[in-house]
């Protein structure tokens, strides 16, 4: 089982490393193969840490078609034409912008992004875009990773990627993207116009993609200016090979170390069988340290902000996580979780792109309670957590038991052309389920007062 792992160990490696950048030290992102995932497609996960206060709701958009000579103006002030047809997608949404961490559209294609340590941040006298901005436009453009991977690269080329200055915390840094499909999985390296990628595929001997914001080595593609741009920045003096990972970017140990935690939690569990997207949960919720890998799940958080799911009092968290589950037919619809706040101590409820997402979900209330419940009410308190954690599971339970059959139900039904019908079913199964989420955070919150 071979994974992107570390370069000392001959292989691709992705960490972090905030190089004293005001940032969050976060976000982990995971891809698996089909030859190793029980759906028999791939798996995509992320969670995303962002400031403590950063509420994510999920946001979700229906396909849409758009006028002839349109333009589309993203936060940081870039206008770009409008295509004529943007996808249906969701997305794990900032409360203050209008693009997202993270999400996935109707086809299968998901997008994340992460801190990119590279060796500066470049300034631009005229608006660069933002990693979200990025996000949202190739879910709306791109029908598979290849066009993901056209629509990211040209619009990087073209209009150049930086800090985001719309953001209310500081994210002055450049990105890493994965970016994955049904039977790709590609991780993209951005600086200011220069970009990178490699591709895993279907058939791979690296059936296992994991990255926690590091340089990626090794890579096979590159903007036709990053050797120019490398030697005007005297980043490279152009001699010997050119690899845009090291010239671009550093290393870190605390990245190192959680890319090396999830890629071999997800090693050892394909010894067990194919990987679920429970699996993909439980990687998220992990709380190890990183020191030793190969340790089991690590169940109770530490507050070290160096977990891969990442509490902490004062600084940064996991602000919300999200899982696509993807067949390689039309058997059933993609199925997509998503939760809010800490993955370890929330929920992941279903979303479809083929219904109406509660609106209960998709603003910033219900991310504020479940964030009251984890770090107002538990706190620190195990005993507490582990309460939090109990009143959840049943409801879980019920989730992944229910979830896939609805999903191949609603597709059966829009193969039938009874699309109708099959929204009417996935909006109720939606909003039954945050239903109960909203009362059992009803109880959480009476019973864990004292």
């Amino acid at each position: 089982m071979l994974s992107f792992a570390a370069v000392s160990h001959g292989c691709l490696i992705f960490c972090l490393s905030f190089l004293g950048f005001h940032t969050v030290s976060g976000c982990d992102s995971l891809s698996v193969m089909p030859s190793v995932s029980h759906s028999g497609g791939v798996l995509y996960a992320k969670n995303a840490d962002r400031s403590a206060k950063e509420a994510q709701p999920v946001a979700a958009y229906p396909r849409l078609t758009h006028h002839d000579g349109t333009n589309v103006t993203t936060p940081s002030g870039v206008v770009l034409p409008q295509v004529s047809t943007t996808y249906a997608h969701v997305g794990s949404q900032p409360y203050w912008g209008w693009g997202y961490s993270m999400g996935i559209n109707e086809f299968g294609v998901s997008i994340g992004n992460e801190y990119f340590p590279s060796k500066h941040m470049p300034t631009s006298k005229t608006p660069l875009l933002e990693f979200t901005a990025l996000d949202r436009l190739v879910l709306e453009r791109a029908k598979n990773a290849s066009q993901g991977i056209e629509v990211l690269t040209q619009l990087i080329s073209k209009y150049g990627q930086g800090p985001c200055e719309t953001c209310p915390s500081p994210a002055n840094y450049n990105n890493l993207f994965m970016l994955v499909d049904p039977k790709e999985s590609c991780v993209v390296m951005a600086f200011s116009h220069q970009w990178a990628y490699r591709c895993v595929t279907i058939g791979s001997d690296t059936p296992i993609v994991t990255i926690s914001n590091h340089l990626v080595t090794g890579v096979t593609h590159y903007s036709d200016g990053a050797k120019e741009y490398a030697i005007k920045m005297k980043f490279w003096d152009g001699e010997g090979t050119f690899d845009f990972g090291k010239v671009y970017g550093t290393e870190s140990t605390d990245g190192f170390r959680r890319q090396r935690r999830s890629s071999t939690l997800l090693t050892q569990m394909t010894k067990k069988g194919k990987i679920t997207a429970k699996n993909m949960m439980e990687v998220l919720s992990d709380h190890s340290t990183g020191e030793q890998p190969d340790e089991p799940l690590v169940i109770d958080p530490h507050w070290s902000g160096t977990e891969i799911c990442r509490h902490s009092e004062h600084g940064g968290i996991t602000a919300s996580s999200m899982v696509g589950d993807f067949t390689h037919d039309d058997s059933r619809l993609p199925v997509v979780f998503h939760s809010l706040t800490n993955p370890c101590s929330a929920l992941f409820y279903p979303v479809f792109m083929h219904g109406t997402v509660p609106h209960e979900v998709t603003v910033v209330d219900m991310w504020w309670t479940f964030h009251h419940i984890i770090y107002d009410l538990a706190g620190t308190n195990l005993t507490k957590i582990k309460v939090v954690r109990k009143a959840w599971a049943p409801l879980q339970d019920e989730i992944m038991d229910s979830v896939y059959g609805k999903a191949t139900d609603a597709q059966t039904l829009i193969k039938d052309g009874q699309e109708d019908k099959a929204a009417k079913m996935l909006t109720d199964y939606m909003q039954d389920i945050v239903d109960k989420m909203m009362n059992i955070a009803k109880n959480l919150n009476a019973t864990l007062v004292s």
